[in-house]
């Protein structure tokens, strides 16, 4: 029996742990410079006041912009990409954590057991990226 594809925000979860993770500069190459906007994103993404003091703002993406001629057209494109990332992501996250509320309420499992299962996943990101990297390199 065939196994069950990954969902496809497992997909770009692992692509993005590999490009956070690896020591190359994203922001050399046209094509890794998209790459990266898309699955990371050049923008900061917290929620604060974006005035320069505590992140860089659009910053990055506009020197992204600058470096490799891209238009103002291709800027928004990779904005909506990387918003529909982002938002595909989002929902995995709270559906995961809704999910391990539900089992912990329905199983009165303590709320550190829960608080371990992130433990576990983050063990999960490690061993995906190091099996990536000795995928990439082979």
């Amino acid at each position: 029996m065939a196994e069950e594809p990954a969902p496809l925000v497992e997909v770009f979860e692992s692509l993005a742990r590999v490009l956070t993770t690896s020591s190359r500069d994203w922001g050399a190459y046209w094509a890794d410079a998209w790459l990266y906007g898309v699955l990371v994103g050049w923008d900061c993404e917290e929620a604060h006041e974006h005035d320069g003091a505590w992140c860089g703002g659009d910053a990055a993406t506009r020197g992204m912009a600058e470096q490799h001629g891209w238009s103002e057209d291709a800027v928004a494109r990779l904005r909506r990409y990387r918003a529909a990332v982002r938002a595909a992501s989002a929902g995995f996250e709270e559906l995961r954590a809704a999910t391990r509320q539900h089992i912990a309420a329905v199983y009165g499992l303590p709320a550190e057991m829960v608080a371990g299962w992130d433990a576990i996943d983050k063990a999960r990101v490690t061993d995906d990226t190091t099996a990536s990297s000795e995928e990439t390199s082979a």
